[in-house]
Order: C-alpha cells, then structure tokens, then sequence
C-alpha cells in the first residue's frame, strides 16, 4: 500500500458516504425542509465530513440557520470544526438575526482560539458587524484594538453603525479620521446629511468627492425633493443626465 502524501491530513471518507455527497450537496440550499436538513448536518457531523469537507459542512449550517433557535446555537456551533469558513458564515451579516449577543461573544471567543483572530481580517469585520447590529459599541471597540491593519471596510462599518445610530457628528469625526475611503465612504457620509436634512453640508461634501456613482446622485436629488428645493433638484438633474 502507498505510504500516505507527506503534510496530507485531510480526512477520507468511505464510500458509503462518499456516494451521499451529490445529495448533500443538493440539499445545501434555502428552500430544503427543516427535517432535511437535520438528516444531513447529522450525517455531516457524524461521518466527520465536517472535517473532510468543511465547505459542504458549511453550506448546509448557512442553510440550517434560520431553523435554529439562538438558545440552541451555541450547542450547534460547538458540534463544528471552527474552519474559516464555517465562522465567517457564522457571523456573516444575513445570519445577525440568528445571534445574541452572548453568541456574538461566544464566536468571538470561538475565532480567538482556534487562531482565526485577530489575523483573519474578514472574519474580524465580519464580527465588527455582528457586535454593531447588537448595539455593542464596548465588544466592537475591543475588537477593533485587536486588529492589526483595520482596512477601509473595517472602518466603513464603524461610520455606518454610527449614521445608523443618529450619531451624525461623531460620524463625521470618524469620517474625517479614516485613513482611507472609497466610494462607499462617501456615500455613505452623504446619505448621513440627507437623512437629516442638512442639505448644506451634503452638498460641500458632494462637490469635494474624488467620484460619485448613481447612488451619489440620488442620494443628492432625494434631499432637495424631501425639503422641498425643487430648484436645486432640477439643477441636480440636468446635471447628473
């Protein structure tokens, strides 16, 4: 028999189980039956195709999410190889209404010691995220001192957790502090001034921006409209045609 690959950990499945993979992976999708679903996470988990084949372990979870109880979560997540994966679909933004905060900080904890964090950047943003939707400015600050080299989505999350809070001014602190910003920033920012009508403000930040896309503009014609500036909106109009 042929001496195993150097390195080569991954798992083999028999064939028995191999031959359920076409329909595991069928049943890896949204419209599958609760009960389904069950049957073949318990099949996963149980085979240890969880750990030979983290992707099909993580596309079926993603699908069993919203039957699952976020009292029962932690109990789930525990029964899982903490793959990159797996976290990140965990903690990933259509999943927040799954979570508590408890199994926000019970993922955290999760990701911190199977070594994903804080070097996994997308997962640490991905958590910021998930902190934020709960409210939890304290969790997300202390994350975010963990990360090594918050990029421009780390900070983009912060400023729209801000705007979402009404917290216009320290948004716009934050704004002026970023290293970086792209499109999304400043759209972002502007959406913030017409949100609360300060058109004057929305439009110094509109005539400084590097680029602007069909949100920009909208953004800019929605405002005008809402306060009633029909003459500023035609301009904007013929502008942006």
């Amino acid at each position: 028999m042929p001496s195993p690959t150097p390195g080569h950990t991954r798992r083999r499945s028999p064939p028995a189980i191999t031959a359920l993979l076409p329909r595991l992976r069928a049943a890896a999708g949204p419209t599958t039956s609760r009960h389904l679903l069950l049957q073949s996470m318990a099949v996963v988990l149980t085979s240890g195709l969880s750990s030979s084949h983290p992707a099909l372990a993580s596309r079926l979870l993603n699908s069993f999410l919203p039957h699952v109880s976020a009292r029962r979560l932690p109990a789930v997540l525990r029964l899982l190889p903490p793959d990159h994966l797996t976290l990140l679909l965990l903690s990933s933004a259509k999943n927040h209404r799954a979570h508590s905060l408890p199994d926000a900080c019970a993922l955290h904890a999760l990701a911190v010691s199977s070594g994903h964090l804080p070097s996994d950047l997308r997962l640490a943003n991905s958590l910021l995220s998930l902190y934020l939707s709960h409210g939890s400015t304290a969790s997300a600050r202390a994350l975010l001192a963990d990360i090594p080299r918050p990029d421009t989505v780390t900070w983009n999350t912060l400023l729209r957790s801000c705007l979402r809070m009404g917290l216009l001014p320290a948004a716009r602190r934050l704004f002026d502090e970023m290293p970086e910003r792209d499109l999304v920033t400043y759209n972002s920012m502007l959406s913030g001034y017409v949100a609360e009508g300060d058109m004057d403000n929305a439009r110094e930040l509109f005539d400084g921006m590097p680029e602007r896309d069909v949100v920009t503009w909208n953004s800019m014609l929605a405002g005008y409209t809402r306060r009633g500036d029909m003459e500023n909106a035609k301009k904007m109009f013929d502008v942006c045609l």
